[in-house]
């Protein structure tokens, strides 16, 4: 635990806090519990207020049905919630903000945007700011919808994912970069960025928006910590970091801020993710807990005793002792997934809530709970062993409950009709009611939770017409037909319910992007589509290809220090048990949900990425694939058809769980068995066609190993030859027919027939590819595919199969750059027309574990941002911006075999197009401090294209400047202070300038150095430190005491090193000017070894 100095003072806090509520208690309240006083009944922010409780005092009550409804074009996240201030609605789409009138539901203004956005917008003093997949933070006049004036674009490293909070004028919110942004609120000007370059994972993704109070932050990353940092005005402390919890890191929601009413101290509520799979494939499934818990209890009956246990909710309530899931948990600890820790301290709370995995489907992020009007915990809970009408029922059904936080205790005051657990129920909170919606079995409703139940029903709506919808009006979920995935028979996404919003006499529900306003007074009246606009929102800049290839180092060299890896974890849901076999219909394929079980894969991928890495790291590179993957080698790529799951580190950086580590463990391999634990010489065919039996693509891997090591194409040719299968003479084998249903399976076998064909002549079997045996066929199946080449899927109706997750993938996994010269020759039209349509109808196709899919699942499968991104890099003739703005960030820790591959794609496009024009910036920082009578200079740089020419449009007399190489140099006749304006120009776009001042000392004045160093490292990971000094004239750095390998720059004073060991070293700085002292900074750096990522047992409690 890493406790900031903040502590003493927020404990301080607390208690003045508890004092001023007992003086003013109906005002303490709201706010105490909800964190902030609202003036209004507005819903401004994603659940409602900076505490995240999803509370307001508005109560929507009465017999509700549908006043209104409009579809809008664009697709909305299932994640986005409706933002209602200042009389309208705003929603968050794939392509903009939209703006409604509140009341009538008439449009009023779109925003459109280039990227989709990340979240939903938060409103605050007539401003909506709003992240995106741009990697910007918007800030648009909720009045008409145009760009706040002023409003300085600040581009992160990735997309913004989050929901912004807006306090006390500043913008703040996490990004897939890693970093948690703190902005201007005023220009949008950066202030501080954050991250944890002290874990091992320093730039995981941040997918969980933060909450807010008391001058605290809260969020979750992708790393699986939980995170309390304070604005300290230009910079951001730690003030906590939790251990890695269970999970698979925290996604799509946010944490709660929860105040305990007795005692008015504060705890955050994290609600998380489990590392499982949905039944029974790989370890665990999500609801085995259910079936642990209840074993014993009779099919309907109760987790435990009822009673009316008195608590914060109204007295009578209905209560139900969940000792048997605290208990479960305690044994089991690693099955918890809802974390109460202190908000001053960061601990866990010694007592488990006792919160079942329900209210879920099969894998992503449980939706947190809400605190209601009453101050009590509320969330979905299964406390029944399921429905009778509906066993099993995945183990449990139930309803919102609440918890009578510190004990086993819950209330129960409501229970669904239908109470799948896994159907994700949507609640929020207004007054003394809580809303739910369903939408699919359920419907949707409210509960009053002053009074106990069985008196507390206030309304129910549940017109369902079918599973597939329970509103029951006409053409409200026209995006999602005929085949009940959005926008065409295409596409892969399905819909759920976001939730109501209650604000000012109606409730607001997003479903199946259909903004809908319910009411007393009904009517349901259909108004118009709104459909997508243009681009309104400035195009971001591209990021420079020199920052691909500091990616692509970095990534190739974290597999290099790792070792051999084991294939990859990432599960979505249902789809996972289907691509394994599992789960019927299957899908397809060889393991897909496995990634990178082919050791073919990456001996392909690294070759790839050779050219772009530097020679030295090339050279090692080499090595790791003979060593790992060559002839004879444990992973021998020509013999070894899956690397099976016992060895190698993780790629992913989640604890594995007891029983995953019990199924990996086996000591020898079970064919009958889903996964491999050793090695394999077979490939495991999951579906209804003939598939190959040993992995064809290793074919291609075959060809770009021997271009490696051309001295081994023999042996590798005679190794792997036999091994290629016949496509069309043998009716064990793939037909044409199933060729063309499913097009990915006929890209393997084309790649795999040209590696064949390149490999045989390598090895000197052949003179030309002409004379290959091979060569008719693999021409005739590239004409197949050609001829065969179709957007559309095969699947034409509203059908339940997994096969639909494929949808967009399907035409281009496995696509090398020689097949796709041949589409774009040959299918170049139907090819651009088949990009466009998908980009439309799965926008958010390029985003690493994205949080929606087909079916029952969390995450979406990795295929389709691999497939689209090489499909456009090499299909089409794109522009480097037109690529590289579909650049997301890795799905692991290490070793994304596809995220490389992505990377070079990008660089390739990059090294085959003339630079982009690009308006100048200027990079560099200015000296600010000369000598009376010495020599000033400063070496200006910018960057742009063309190569920018600089001037000085301000200058103090005798200044001049290098018009070419921005070299400035001075002689400053007297003490003072000057102001310079410089600028770089090229022609393209605004000027840069940079405005700044020199301070003109009448005497040198000795250095001092300023900064603090950083004094701690973890061991072969890159550690530096940027020092900064003062003096005049401005001083050169060196270092007099230094471990081996670290280095300074001795103009910036920036400190670089990778430590190759633990232990402490010593570190002396020095900062000289000329002036009679030097200045010093002795210190010393504390490496500690590499956190392991290894399980470590759970102890029970």
């Amino acid at each position: 635990m890493q406790i900031g100095q903040s502590v003493k003072e927020v404990r301080m806090n607390k208690r003045l806090w508890t004092i001023l509520c007992s003086l003013v208690l109906v005002w303490c309240d709201v706010t105490a519990v909800h964190g902030q006083s609202q003036a209004e009944n507005e819903w401004p922010m994603v659940a409602a207020n900076p505490a995240r409780t999803s509370w307001t005092p508005e109560e929507v009550r009465g017999e509700l049905s549908v006043e209104w409804y409009r579809t809008i074009e664009p697709f909305v996240h299932q994640k986005t919630q409706v933002i209602a201030a200042d009389d309208q609605l705003f929603v968050s789409t794939a392509r903009g903000l939209y703006a409604f009138d509140a009341a009538s539901g008439d449009h009023l203004w779109s925003y459109g945007t280039t990227m989709p956005l990340g979240h939903s917008p938060t409103y605050a003093n007539g401003v909506l700011y709003v992240g995106g997949f741009d990697r910007r933070i918007h800030a648009i006049n909720a009045s008409d919808g145009t760009l706040k004036s002023g409003w300085t674009f600040v581009e992160a490293g990735a997309g913004f994912e989050t929901n912004p909070l807006v306090i006390d004028g500043r913008v703040y919110a996490g990004n897939r970069d890693g970093y948690f942004y703190c902005l201007d609120a005023d220009d949008g000007s950066l202030i501080w960025k954050w991250r944890d370059d002290t874990d091992e994972y320093p730039d995981a993704p941040i997918r969980f928006s933060a909450a807010y109070k008391d001058g605290i932050f809260y969020f979750g990353s992708d790393n699986a910590h939980a995170y309390a940092i304070r604005d300290n005005g230009s910079s951001a402390a730690l003030v906590w970091k939790s251990e890695m919890l269970p999970g698979v890191g925290f996604s799509s929601y946010w944490p709660v801020v929860y105040t305990e009413p007795g005692t008015g101290k504060d705890y955050v509520l994290f609600s998380g993710t489990k590392k499982e799979t949905g039944w029974v494939w790989f370890g665990d499934s999500y609801y085995e807990e259910n079936y642990d818990i209840f074993a014993g209890v009779p099919t309907g009956g109760l987790i435990g005793p009822a009673g009316t246990v008195p608590g914060d909710w109204v007295a009578g309530t209905r209560t139900i002792d969940a000792s048997k899931i605290q208990q479960h948990f305690d044994q089991k600890p690693h099955k918890r997934h809802l974390f109460v820790l202190d908000a001053v301290t960061g601990e866990e709370h010694p007592v488990f809530a006792p919160v079942t995995w329900v209210s879920t489907t099969h894998g992503g992020n449980k939706l947190p709970p809400v605190i209601g009007g009453d101050g009590v915990i509320y969330t979905h809970i299964g406390y029944k062993n399921g429905d009778p009408g509906l066993a099993p029922n995945a183990g449990a059904s139930g309803a919102i409950a609440g918890w009578k936080f510190g004990t086993p205790y819950i209330s129960q005051v409501h229970d669904f009709t239908r109470g799948y657990a896994d159907e994700p129920v949507a609640f929020t909170a207004g007054g003394n009611l809580i809303y739910w919606s369903e939408g699919f079995n359920m419907g949707y409703g409210a509960v009053e939770i002053s009074k106990p139940y069985g008196a507390n029903a206030t309304w129910e709506y549940s017109s369902c017409g079918g599973i597939w919808g329970c509103l029951g009006i006409p053409g409200y979920d026209e995006q999602y037909r005929p085949c009940e995935v959005y926008g065409s028979c295409n596409g892969v996404y399905s819909a759920m319910s976001s939730g109501f919003f209650p604000y000012k006499g109606r409730l607001y529900l997003l479903e199946r992007n259909a903004l809908i306003a319910f009411s007393q007074s009904g009517g349901a009246q259909r108004l118009p589509t709104v459909p997508a606009v243009g681009q309104t929102a400035p195009a971001s800049s591209p990021l420079p290809a020199a920052e691909l290839t500091r990616r692509l180092t970095a990534e190739v060299s974290k597999m290099l220090e790792a070792g051999h890896l084991r294939p990859g974890f990432h599960d979505s849901g249902l789809w996972g048990q289907a691509a394994n076999g599992a789960y019927a219909p299957y899908v397809e394929g060889d393991h897909l949900a496995e990634y990178f079980h082919n050791p073919g894969d990456t001996v392909a991928t690294l070759a790839a990425a050779l050219p772009y890495l530097p020679a030295t790291l090339q050279t090692e590179v080499k090595a790791y694939i003979k060593s790992n993957y060559g002839p004879g080698a444990s992973y021998d790529f020509t013999q070894i058809a899956h690397i099976g799951w016992k060895n190698g580190a993780q790629r992913e950086i989640y604890t594995d769980t007891p029983e995953r580590l019990a199924l990996m463990s086996r000591p020898t391999d079970d064919p009958q068995q889903v996964i491999a634990t050793v090695p394999r010489t077979y490939s495991q065919w999951n579906g209804e066609v003939s598939g190959w039996k040993f992995p064809q693509p290793s074919f291609y891997a075959a060809w770009k190993y021997a271009e490696l090591f051309p001295d081994e194409a023999e042996t590798i040719f005679a190794a792997i030859k036999d091994k290629l299968e016949p496509t069309s003479s043998d009716p064990q084998y793939l037909t044409d027919a199933e060729f063309t249903q499913y097009p990915y399976l006929l890209n393997a076998y084309i790649a795999a027939y040209r590696g064949y064909i390149e490999l045989e002549k390598l090895a000197g079997q052949i003179t030309t590819v002409e004379q290959s045996a091979k060569w008719g066929e693999y021409n005739r199946l590239l004409d197949l595919r050609a001829t065969s080449f179709d957007k559309d899927s095969y699947i034409t109706d509203d059908a339940f199969t997994y096969e639909k997750t494929m949808n967009v993938a399907r035409n281009f996994m496995y696509l090398t750059p020689e097949l796709a010269d041949e589409l774009r020759a040959q299918a170049g039209t139907r090819v651009e027309a088949a990009l466009t349509e998908y980009n439309q109808i799965e926008p958010y196709w390029f985003v690493a574990k994205f949080d929606q899919t087909y079916g029952e699942g969390g995450y979406h499968p990795l295929y389709d941002a691999n497939a689209l991104f090489l499909a456009q890099a090499y299909a089409l003739d794109p522009s480097y911006r037109e690529l590289v703005q579909y650049l997301d960030v890795p799905a692991f820790y290490r070793g994304d075999l596809f995220y490389i591959q992505r990377l070079v794609a990008a660089l390739a496009v990059a090294d085959s197009r003339p630079p982009e024009p690009q308006a100048p910036s200027i990079i560099s920082k200015p000296v600010t401090s000369a000598v009376r009578g010495g020599i000033y200079r400063y070496d200006v740089e910018a960057s742009g294209v063309p190569t920018p020419t600089f001037g000085l449009a301000q200058k103090p007399s005798g200044m001049t400047i290098d018009g070419a190489t921005g070299v400035i140099t001075w002689r400053p006749a007297v003490s003072g202070t000057v102001s310079v304006v410089v600028s770089a120009t090229n022609g393209i776009g605004p000027d840069a300038t940079q405005v700044f001042t020199i301070e003109v000392f009448a005497m040198p004045v000795a250095p001092t150095i300023t900064s603090t160093p950083v004094t701690s490292a973890i061991v072969n990971q890159p550690y530096s430190y940027d020092v900064e000094a003062t003096g005049a004239p401005v001083p050169t750095y060196s270092l007099t005491q230094k471990p081996t390998g670290m280095v300074i720059d001795p103009t910036t004073g920036e400190i670089e090193w990778l430590p190759a060991l633990t232990g402490s070293f010593s570190v002396t700085v020095q900062a000289g000017n000329g002036a009679e002292r030097a200045a010093t900074q002795a210190f010393a750096i504390q490496v500690e070894p590499l956190a392991s990522t290894n399980f470590l047992p759970w102890v029970a409690r």
